[in-house]
């Protein structure tokens, strides 16, 4: 696809502090065109994560953030194997276990299988008498790596004509794309690569958006495309929003691991893999911060957010069910 192509969060190039707003808002709009496509069967077969079994009882796939930190969790392992260290460090194993109960305790509202009508082949699992579990769920496609340095906009317009970088999609939760694409507020400038941040800039000077005007664009979206449900799911979510942001970090920190890796061991591809990857134990820790903040309540940005949400809704604007709040739908 034709049209411009920025190399980092900070959109160094943009015509203008308030496009680079815009910009942002455009792709938390593309996230949810994404997620309102409801996937085709064939699309739905080839990227389902599959099911475990033990002896005659099939059980349906974990729910998107639960399969995440298990993942990453192995990467980080392979990665500190890789390095020669007998076992991952008990800080991070520690805060694997946090997120996995994290996830369970708040499974009716972040669990993209409890939400929405089953699909055709859904309905055949929830019908066989050896799968313990339901399946089904809102099922949409999840980008896995949304940034804006993963997107073409058009020449002159804060338009998304393209996205790229697809080897992290599958079925997933919507909030995780929308929590991935926030990610940069809580890292600091760097003075290379696509993770750099822009924590501790003045938001208005340079043309960042807060995190809840990322969430309206991508609510207005939401209500624009009309999918059943889409909106009931992310706005049940968004009170564990640092619950999802504390996982994409993690994940970030896994993947910045295995660079490292490559590049002590001389298999890395980029020139700058060594200093890249050194960021796993800042990504870390940012991730327990993240978490830290959904044990005691949530974060002052998750709650601006939330509140946001509500106000859409309870203007009508959703076209959700009823006019319960976000807040008190996860309760």
């Amino acid at each position: 696809a034709e049209g411009r192509h920025f190399k980092d969060a900070y959109l160094d190039g943009a015509s203008s502090a308030a496009e680079r707003s815009e910009l942002y808002a455009a792709t938390a709009r593309a996230a949810a065109a994404l997620h309102a496509a409801e996937p085709p069967s064939e699309l739905l077969a080839s990227m389902a994560p599959p099911g475990t079994s033990s002896g005659s009882t099939k059980t349906a796939p974990a729910s998107y953030l639960a399969r995440q930190v298990s993942t990453w969790r192995k990467q980080y392992a392979r990665a500190d194997a890789q390095l020669g260290l007998a076992a991952t460090s008990p800080r991070v194993a520690d805060h694997a276990d946090a997120l996995a109960e994290a996830i369970a305790t708040a499974a009716a509202a972040v669990d993209e299988r409890r939400f929405g009508p089953p699909t055709s082949s859904s309905r055949d699992a929830a019908a066989d008498p050896g799968c313990s579990e339901p399946a089904g769920g809102f099922l949409c496609v999840a980008h896995g790596d949304l940034r804006c340095d993963n997107c073409v906009f058009d020449a002159t317009e804060a338009r998304v004509v393209a996205l790229l970088d697809w080897e992290l999609a599958t079925l997933g939760h919507p909030v995780s794309d929308l929590a991935y694409l926030a990610m940069p507020h809580a890292v600091p400038p760097l003075p290379f690569g696509p993770l750099s941040g822009f924590e501790g800039l003045d938001a208005t000077r340079h043309g960042l958006p807060v995190v809840e005007d990322l969430v309206e664009a991508y609510l207005d979206e939401v209500a624009r495309r009309g999918r059943p449900r889409h909106a009931e799911v992310v706005l049940a979510a968004l009170p564990h929003l640092d619950l999802f942001t504390a996982v994409a970090y993690f994940r970030a920190a896994g993947i910045v691991r295995g660079v490292y890796a490559r590049a002590k061991t001389g298999n890395a591809s980029a020139a700058n893999a060594l200093a890249v990857g050194s960021l796993a134990t800042t990504l870390l820790r940012v991730s327990e911060d993240c978490a830290r903040a959904h044990r005691e309540g949530g974060s002052d940005t998750t709650r601006r957010v939330v509140a946001r949400a509500d106000g859409m809704e309870q203007a009508g604007g959703l076209g959700t069910p009823s006019a319960t709040s976000s807040s008190s739908s996860s309760s």
